[in-house]
């Protein structure tokens, strides 16, 4: 018999559900999701002893989220999934969306390095840790008795000052902390606890962003990323890692143009009722870097069309500048567009076309 859950207790932050109809024996699995499809979210499977009650930590404020349980018994067969618990937390704190004293900062634009080898501590069987140099719905998965969990990294002779860790469930309170190397020592650099998610205070979102930009250009062999989080304590989940250096244009012009592209299909049947196929969701953005110098442009984004032509990801960021929207305007796909203009000889200005998976 499946499982059965009901709402317990719901605060900002937290959410306790009350399981019903125990399995005799084996592991209880949870998902927790931003989408009631439980796809193209960030929604780890969490697996517990059945004596366990679950609670959910580290979560956003104000948010509408999906459960669902269901059994794994001691033969390994899975019982169906229990009824979807729609539950949403409670306000909290109201968010800081005040103007910033600085509007614009300059555009950044990393091609990820290639690793010659990746590895993660403690990772769930099924989730490896190169799932994260994937640019699809794949997913890291760290399950861990201790509160970090660790990717390691060796890089090669590249050089290296921007690190991104993209569609994560990991709390407001985490924090990320570089190390590296010429050695699997790691004892040439150590970035410190840093703050992990690009803005505070985000409801709704179905995945959290972290951007580190290093005080100087660093070039090591071998790195470790640690992911500290004492708010998720059973399981941490990444999806995408990028590490290179960062084209800092600061010429980012005013306008931008952003449309919404649905793989989603939609269609009637003679009787005039909806059919529809329900897929992923990405933002195809538009912007120009303006009027840069022929040094400037050829040096930056002259070897663009060779490294990434119009397939390979890229992270982008049009307007770099911190604060409640920063994470929203971090974007990680192909140029899927873009030219290079003459506007006033020697002065070139750059379109780029960006379609995001995130």
């Amino acid at each position: 018999m499946a499982l059965t859950a009901e709402v317990n207790n719901i605060a900002a932050t937290t959410f306790q559900p009350t399981i019903g109809n125990l399995a005799a024996d084996g592991t209880h699995e949870y998902q927790l999701s931003a989408r009631a499809d439980f796809n193209w979210c960030v929604a780890p499977i969490i697996e517990e002893a059945a004596s366990v009650a679950p609670l959910f930590t580290g979560l956003n404020a104000g948010s509408l989220y999906y459960f669902r349980a269901r059994a794994k018994r001691a033969d390994d067969t899975r019982e169906d999934w229990s009824n979807v618990l729609a539950m949403r937390t409670l306000d909290g704190a109201a968010r800081d969306i005040s103007p910033a004293p600085v509007m614009i900062q300059p555009a950044m634009l990393v091609v990820p390095a290639t690793p010659l080898s990746i590895t993660g501590l403690d990772e769930d069987p099924g989730f490896p840790a190169a799932n994260v140099l994937h640019d699809g719905p794949t997913i890291w998965q760290s399950s861990r008795d201790n509160t970090t969990s660790e990717l390691r990294l060796e890089m090669g002779d590249v050089d290296i000052d921007t690190i991104a860790v993209l569609g994560t469930n990991l709390s407001e309170t985490a924090s990320i902390r570089i190390f590296a190397g010429s050695t699997t020592g790691y004892g040439d650099f150590d970035s410190g606890n840093l703050t992990f998610r690009a803005s505070p205070n985000l409801p709704m979102r179905r995945g959290f962003h972290g951007i580190v930009e290093l005080p100087s250009v660093e070039r090591h062999r071998y790195w470790r990323i640690q992911l500290i989080d004492d708010r998720q304590p059973r399981s941490i989940v990444a999806q995408h890692l990028i590490m290179g250096l960062n084209r800092v244009s600061k010429n980012h012009a005013v306008e931008k143009v952003e449309t919404p592209v649905d793989l989603s299909t939609f269609s009637r049947n003679v009787l005039g009722n909806p059919i529809r196929s329900r897929r992923a969701r990405l933002r195809r953005v538009d912007f120009d870097i303006a009027v840069m110098k022929e040094a400037d442009f050829e040096t930056k984004y002259g070897d663009l069309y060779h490294l990434v032509g119009t397939s390979d990801p890229v992270l982008c960021v049009p307007n770099s500048k911190g604060g409640a929207f920063l994470h929203d305007r971090i974007l990680y796909g192909p140029i899927v567009g873009g030219r290079a203009v003459n506007v006033a000889s020697p002065y070139y200005t750059r379109t780029f076309q960006i379609e995001s998976i995130i």
